[in-house]
C-alpha cells in the first residue's frame, strides 16, 4: 500500500512539473540574443554569421558568374536548405521581441513601416500585429510557411496595418495621396486606392522582403505586390542596408537557419533580373562599388529613379509621357547614368499645363503644338509633378465673375481655389495674388486692396465678380498646404514675419497648416510654428497672435 502511495505521489508531482513547465515560453528562447543594430546606421561590412554563411560554392564570385535563372535557383537553394526550424505563426509573437528588438533592448522592440519603439511583450494584438509584408491575398500561403517565415512576417503597428491592408507596394506622392498614421499621429507611409508607399527609411526593408518571398518561397506573382520590378531595385538602393537590419538577419538565423541572402547582398536583386549592379551603392559586402558583377549582370554603370504625377492642386487633367533614350517608360523605372530623359505634358480639352516641378523645383517648358516637354540628362534620381489647370482661366478671364463663398467649417481636405479676406471694420479686403505679395518687414505693403477696388462685390457670405487676380490655388504636401497664385509660379511664402513669395512649395517657409476658429482660418507657418497669417488695418502679414482673423472664400 505504501508503496503504492509513493508511485502515485510521485506520478502527481510529475504531472505537476509538466504543467507548469507548460506554461513557460519556448526553452529554446532564453539562448536567443536581442537585435543589436541600429536603424538608419549604414550597415558597410558582413557580420561574422553572414560570412560563415556562404561557403565556397555560395561565394559571391560563384553565384555573380551564374546567368540570372541560374543564380535565382542557387539562392533558393541555399535559403530553403538551411531553413532548418519552421517557426509557426503564433510563436512570431514570442521570436519578434528578439529580431526585432530596439538596439538590443530586452524589453523594447521596432515596428514595421513606423519605426516606433513598443513593449516586445504580445498583448493579443493591441499595441502591435503581425503583418504579412507580401500579402496573403496576393500570396500562395495563409499563416504557415511564407506566412510565418520569421524573415518575411513584421510586427507592425495596429493601425497602419489596417491602412495599408493588402494593398501593393507603389509611389504615390507625384499625385493625389493619403497619409497612413498611428492612433498618436506618427506617420507610417502614404497611400491612395491602388497602392502603398512607405516611408523612404523602409523602402529597402520592403524590397528585400519581397525579395526573399519570391526567390526563396517561389511566390511568382512579384509584380503582383510592387508597381514594378524597377521601382524596386530602385527602393533597395535608395535605402540601403542598416545595422538594425543586419542584426535582425543574423538572429533569425539563430531561430530558423536560414539568413535572407537580399540583406547580405543586395547586389544579387539586379542580378537574378539580369540587371547591371549599381556601382554608386553601398552595400554590408562592398562587392557592388567593385564593379566586380559577373556575366549574370551585364557590367556595372550607375541607374536612376524615373517617376512623376500630377499635382492634388490640379483643376484640369491631361497625360504625361516619357522617353528615357528615345524608348518610352513608365513611372518608377530605372535608367542609365547620362541617358537623356524626355517629359511630355499633354492637357486635356478645355485644360492646360501650369506649371511642372522637379525634385520640388519649377523648372522651364519648352512648347510643342499644345503639349509641354522638359528634357534633362539623368544625373540624379527625378520626380516630376505637373499641376494641370483650365484653359479658360489661363488669361484671367474664366475667373472673372466666379463666386466665392465663406468657409465656415473645416474641411478633411483645404486643396481648391480660395481668396484671402481681411475686415477693417465694414471694410473687406482681399489679398492680391498678382505677385504683388513683397512684404518682408512690419509695416510695408502687402497687396491688400478694397473689394470695391478688387472688382468684387459682397452680399452675405458670397463674394461676386471674383477674378483670378484674387485666387489662390491651394494644394497640398504631406500634412501641410501650400498657397499658389493664380496665373502665376508664385507661391505664398513666410518670410521675417511678414510675406513674400517663391517658385517652390518644397520649402517649409511656403507650407502652412490650416484650422478653423469661430469662423476664422488659423493659417499657422510650419518655418516659423508661433506665427500666423492675419489682416490688421489694411496690411496682411505673419503676427505672433491670433486676433488678427483671416477668412477664405471658396471659389465657386
Amino acid at each position: 500500500m505504501k508503496q503504492a502511495r509513493r508511485i502515485l505521489c510521485g506520478t502527481l508531482v510529475l504531472l505537476m512539473m509538466v504543467s507548469l513547465f507548460s506554461l513557460l515560453p519556448p526553452a529554446e528562447a532564453a539562448s536567443f540574443s536581442y537585435n543589436p543594430g541600429t536603424r538608419g546606421v549604414t550597415c558597410t561590412a558582413l557580420s561574422t554569421k553572414a560570412s560563415a554563411y556562404y561557403s565556397s560554392s555560395y561565394s559571391y564570385a560563384t553565384l555573380s558568374a551564374k546567368s540570372a535563372s541560374a543564380l535565382k535557383t542557387s539562392l533558393a537553394t541555399l535559403m530553403t536548405s538551411t531553413h532548418s526550424t519552421k517557426t509557426t505563426y503564433s510563436n512570431l509573437t514570442t521570436y519578434s521581441k528578439y529580431s526585432d528588438a530596439k538596439a538590443g533592448s530586452s524589453s523594447k522592440m521596432t515596428l514595421f513601416y513606423t519605426s516606433n519603439a513598443v513593449s516586445g511583450t504580445w498583448d493579443s494584438g493591441k499595441t502591435w500585429n503581425r503583418e504579412h509584408v507580401w500579402p496573403q491575398s496576393l500570396g500562395s500561403f495563409t499563416t504557415s510557411n511564407c506566412g510565418s517565415d520569421l524573415h518575411h512576417v513584421r510586427p507592425a503597428d495596429v493601425k497602419v496595418n489596417s491602412t495599408r491592408g493588402n494593398l501593393p507596394y507603389g509611389y504615390v506622392r507625384g499625385g493625389s495621396y493619403s497619409t497612413a498614421k498611428t492612433s498618436a499621429g506618427t506617420v507610417g507611409g502614404y497611400y491612395t486606392s491602388s497602392y502603398f508607399e512607405p516611408l523612404d527609411s523602409v523602402k529597402g526593408d520592403v524590397a528585400r522582403i519581397l525579395l526573399y518571398c519570391y526567390v526563396r518561397w517561389g511566390e511568382s506573382n512579384l509584380t503582383d505586390v510592387i508597381q514594378s520590378t524597377d521601382l524596386l531595385l530602385s527602393w533597395c538602393k535608395s535605402d540601403p542596408v542598416d545595422t538594425w537590419e543586419m542584426g535582425r538577419n543574423d538572429v533569425v538565423q539563430g531561430i530558423q537557419g536560414n539568413r535572407n541572402v537580399f540583406i547580405d547582398y543586395p547586389e544579387y536583386a539586379w542580378l537574378i533580373f539580369g540587371k547591371s549592379v549599381p556601382t554608386d551603392m553601398t552595400t554590408p559586402s562592398g562587392m557592388a562599388a567593385t564593379g566586380s558583377s559577373g556575366s549574370g549582370s551585364g557590367g556595372g554603370s550607375t541607374t536612376y529613379t524615373v517617376s512623376w504625377g500630377k499635382s492634388s492642386a490640379s483643376t484640369g487633367s491631361g497625360t504625361v509621357s516619357v522617353t528615357a533614350g528615345g524608348s518610352a517608360i513608365s513611372s518608377g523605372a530605372s535608367v542609365a547614368s547620362g541617358t537623356s530623359v524626355k517629359f511630355t505634358f499633354t492637357p486635356a480639352s478645355g485644360s492646360t499645363v501650369s506649371g511642372v516641378t522637379v525634385n520640388g523645383s519649377a523648372v522651364s517648358l519648352s512648347a510643342s503644338g499644345s503639349s509641354k516637354t522638359y528634357t534633362v540628362t539623368a544625373s540624379k534620381n527625378l520626380s516630376a509633378v505637373v499641376t494641370w489647370g483650365s484653359s479658360s482661366s489661363s488669361g484671367g478671364s474664366s475667373a472673372a465673375g466666379s463666386t466665392a463663398t465663406l468657409v465656415s467649417s473645416a474641411p478633411s481636405d483645404w486643396t481648391g481655389n480660395y481668396v484671402l479676406v481681411g475686415v477693417n471694420g465694414s471694410t473687406y479686403y482681399v489679398l492680391d495674388a498678382s505677385g504683388s505679395v513683397t512684404s518682408t518687414t512690419l509695416g510695408s505693403s502687402s497687396g491688400a486692396k478694397t473689394l470695391s477696388a478688387a472688382g468684387i462685390t459682397r452680399s452675405g457670405s458670397t463674394l461676386s465678380g471674383v477674378s483670378d487676380s484674387y485666387v489662390y490655388t491651394v494644394g497640398k504636401t504631406g500634412s501641410y498646404y501650400y498657397f499658389k497664385m493664380k496665373g502665376s509660379a508664385n507661391y505664398l511664402t513666410y518670410k521675417a514675419k511678414g510675406l513674400t513669395t517663391s517658385t517652390t512649395y518644397s520649402g517649409t517657409a511656403a507650407q502652412w497648416t490650416l484650422s478653423l476658429s469661430s469662423g476664422a482660418v488659423r493659417m499657422r507657418s510650419r518655418s516659423a510654428t508661433s506665427y500666423y497669417l492675419g489682416f490688421n488695418s489694411n496690411l496682411f502679414r505673419c503676427y505672433s497672435s491670433t486676433g488678427y482673423k483671416l477668412y477664405l472664400y471658396k471659389v465657386n
